[in-house]
């Protein structure tokens, strides 16, 4: 919403929350419509695009209805907790003609754009490896995003797609993908031996 009202390719029309006092709330701060859910607002708010930010467990179906009803779709990360329902959005977004793009904001940094265009210039050579390392400890046992049930669970799936579609920005598609897998220990960080290595091709 922060970002809409700085915005002047697009025009905010309606909000929509199963909340309808959250709802009512934000279309008053910005002089819109506001809706009792995905349903009411793809039937009766005239849309071109919607932006979908809603826990990822409820992402597919509420994409593929919009899809259906011919409106493009930007979804927060990650599309969905299981691949064949992300890939049940996809065909539909195929199907219909329309639009289906993962909210990737890591695309549009300053610095990160900049050294995209450092890396496509050929100034230092061709690049041989690439090391990207979201560092920081965040404590995930009590949020909702660390639930599997809700959004698959976890600080790979939440913050693992930057990661993924950084490479992908720089490098281009994926051809292989190897992981190592390990456990933290919660006294000292430290990664549990045991549990080293994983290969997955």
């Amino acid at each position: 919403m922060q970002a809409l009202e700085d915005c002047h390719e697009a025009t905010l029309v309606g909000v929509a929350d199963i909340r309808a006092e959250a709802a009512r709330a934000m279309a008053e701060r910005v002089r819109c419509q506001s809706y009792n859910g995905a349903d009411q607002m793809a039937t009766h708010c005239p849309l071109d695009a919607v932006i979908v930010c809603t826990p990822p467990v409820t992402h597919p179906d509420i994409c593929v209805r919009f899809l259906r009803n011919k409106i493009h779709v930007l979804c927060e990360k990650p599309l969905s907790i299981s691949l064949q329902r992300a890939q049940v959005m996809m065909d539909t977004a195929r199907k219909a003609g329309m639009k289906l793009m993962m909210a990737s904001k890591f695309r549009y940094v300053d610095d990160v754009v900049q050294a995209r265009s450092i890396v496509a210039s050929g100034m230092l050579g061709e690049l041989l490896l690439c090391d990207n390392v979201f560092a920081t400890r965040v404590e995930m046992a009590s949020r909702w995003n660390s639930m599997p049930e809700v959004s698959g669970g976890g600080v790979l799936i939440d913050n693992g797609t930057h990661s993924v579609d950084l490479m992908r920005y720089f490098l281009g598609p994926l051809a292989k993908v190897h992981v190592l897998e390990a456990k933290r220990s919660p006294l000292d960080g430290a990664p549990d031996t045991e549990s080293l290595p994983t290969h997955r091709p």
